[in-house]
């Protein structure tokens, strides 16, 4: 059996490559998909870290400093993968000191240790820098988020790009599918209809992201840089996704209701920030599950 050398990508004899990933928010829907296909493909050592240490992972808080440095030089990774962020939207139009020391800060920071190391970072990011005037939007299109959030990973990529490391940042939407526990869109939904609660859904269009998808794509491409849209390739309002998604599970679609307007949350959403992913369907060979693709998965029970 031939010995298998740690390097930055490593094409041993046996025809494989290894490699050794940090994700952060591995206890988090896409992080804990990537940190599971990650043991499943068995090419990559994959550890994860969380805010509070939960679950077994190692502790890392993105708003400190110390810790990040901590981690990412205990562990010596060749990739990192950052899936860790405030992303509660309402939240952080209110605690905007809060979001901005996670998500820009903690990111400038992960990139500036990634330097030190020699290290890719591989970020994820949201189609909630685009300000939804338009829709099916590209790579190469204006940013102009309209909220707090979208603002900090609009700078946090930013840092990225301006960091000189190696980096390649995704920008999904809407990412959906069992995991961590926590609601995400269609298990909220799920989970309401389930309870017999009506709930309110405004017409905002997306590119809904199956987590599973996805993390298996990112795990694929780490040898990539740039900037890509990795979602979806559906454009979808979010009240049409309901509707599937009922369909899907069996589940009564008359408890959805299609709300005039979206006046009941804080902090703004852009009306129509659907992605054009041409650009990874040409560039990387990657397209992501469809909606019928995704449910389905979820319907077996796939993690």
């Amino acid at each position: 059996m031939p010995i298998c050398f740690r390097a930055k990508v490593y094409k041993q004899s046996c025809g494989t490559v290894y490699m050794k990933i940090l994700v952060t928010g591995a206890n988090g829907l896409l992080g804990s998909h990537i940190i599971n296909q990650a043991a499943q493909d068995r090419k990559a050592e994959a550890v994860g870290t969380t805010r509070t240490g939960a679950g077994g992972f190692a502790k890392m808080d993105l708003g400190s400093a110390k810790e990040i440095r901590h981690a990412v030089s205990s562990f010596s990774p060749d990739v990192v993968i950052n899936t860790a962020a405030l992303t509660n939207v309402d939240y952080c139009e209110d605690h905007r000191e809060e979001a901005w020391s996670i998500n820009v800060e903690g990111t400038r920071a992960l990139a500036s240790e990634c330097r030190e190391i020699g290290a890719k970072l591989v970020h994820v990011s949201t189609d909630y820098v685009f300000d939804g005037n338009g829709g099916m939007y590209k790579e190469t299109d204006e940013t102009s988020p309209v909220q707090y959030y979208g603002k900090t990973k609009l700078e946090a990529e930013k840092a990225i790009v301006g960091s000189g490391i190696e980096y390649l940042i995704v920008r999904p939407a809407i990412i959906y599918g069992w995991g961590n526990g926590k609601l995400n869109y269609v298990t909220w939904v799920i989970d309401s209809l389930l309870k017999g609660q009506k709930i309110q859904i405004f017409d905002q269009y997306n590119s809904p992201t199956y987590a599973g998808s996805l993390a298996e794509a990112l795990l694929k491409i780490t040898d990539k840089t740039g900037l890509y849209h990795l979602a979806g390739p559906q454009r979808i309002s979010r009240h049409e996704f309901a509707m599937k998604v009922a369909e899907a599970f069996g589940l009564d679609s008359s408890l959805i209701v299609q709300a005039r307007d979206n006046s009941f949350a804080k902090a703004a959403r852009p009306h129509d920030s659907s992605l054009d992913v041409s650009k990874a369907a040409e560039e990387l060979g990657m397209r992501l599950h469809d909606i019928g693709q995704g449910l389905m998965a979820m319907q077996k029970g796939r993690l």
